[in-house]
């Protein structure tokens, strides 16, 4: 392990600054009529389902999907949260829960068109402030206020996902959230998120130490290649979304490869050198974007 430790510094790493770099997707998502329990279908033949979130108590994942279903139907958009239901879209979220003062709660999720492929299409966030602990006890109340506040700023991503023009974020004041990585081989999800929020303390203080102010999300991936005669690819990405609008400002890739098998359960050696060098390509990230 002391030989793969001493190549991960040296990980290809690739900084990427990225704006309005969605594409257009079919439209208009509009039905032809409402319905409650109904799929509704789109006028050009194809269909919205709202996904389990990807991140949350188990409570919360489906009954968010539900309400925020609910909550699109309601603006007169096509959409399901039926398991099993063909549809040419997808909304796949994932939510972050910041505490604030005074016992409330800061909501921010993030939601993904995809295609039938898994393409993605566009991409928005949403903000709310609930009790303290609502989020987590999956209180309908809180889920449904999410929700609705999820739907309105993903009309216009539904409806007409064209670029308006070019994003400029307002960083001065903003602070940065870093998603939970979830489905991550072995303890490389806690680890390296532990690491990451260390090495961005040292280098962006003032980012992680505001507590309001538009919100930077980092949101990271973690996978491993099939093993290949005794190797194996390891691939980690970091994306920069700014939190409302979803347009990201830019992504970090990592790659190597390593003897199979050696990251399967302990990231204990490694997950430094790589959050170091992640911090870095983010710093370097967010310098670029302040003075563009």
């Amino acid at each position: 392990m002391r030989r793969l430790r001493r190549s991960l510094p040296a990980l290809c790493l690739v900084v990427a600054f990225l704006a309005g770099a969605c594409g257009p997707v079919p439209r208009p998502f509009r039905p032809d009529a409402k319905g409650e329990d109904d799929l509704l279908l789109l006028r050009n033949g194809g269909s919205l389902k709202v996904l389990p979130l990807q991140q949350g108590a188990p409570g919360v994942r489906g009954a968010m999907a539900e309400q925020l279903a609910k909550a699109l139907r309601a603006e007169g958009l096509a959409a399901t949260a039926k398991a099993g239901q063909p549809t040419r879209f997808s909304l796949r979220g994932r939510g972050v829960v910041q505490p604030l003062p005074e016992g409330r709660e800061e909501v921010l999720t993030l939601w993904e068109l995809v295609d039938a492929g898994g393409r993605r299409l566009g991409q928005r966030g949403a903000r709310s402030e609930l009790p303290a602990g609502a989020w987590q006890r999956a209180e309908p109340e809180a889920l449904e206020r999410v929700a609705r506040q999820a739907s309105q700023v993903l009309l216009a991503l539904v409806r007409d996902p064209a670029p308006t023009g070019r994003f400029s974020p307002e960083l001065a004041g903003g602070r940065i959230v870093l998603a939970p990585i979830e489905n991550a081989p072995g303890d490389s999800g806690r680890l390296l998120s532990q690491a990451l929020m260390a090495e961005l303390r040292r280098l962006e203080p003032g980012f992680l130490g505001a507590r309001e102010g538009p919100a930077l999300i980092i949101v990271g991936e973690v996978g491993l290649g099939q093993p290949d005669q005794g190797w194996q690819n390891v691939a980690v990405t970091w994306r920069v979304l700014e939190a409302v609008s979803g347009a990201e400002l830019g992504r970090v890739d990592q790659r190597n490869r390593v003897p199979a098998g050696s990251l399967d359960r302990s990231w204990t050696d490694v997950a430094l050198p790589i959050a170091e060098g992640a911090a870095a390509g983010i710093a370097n990230l967010l310098a670029r974007t302040r003075k563009s």
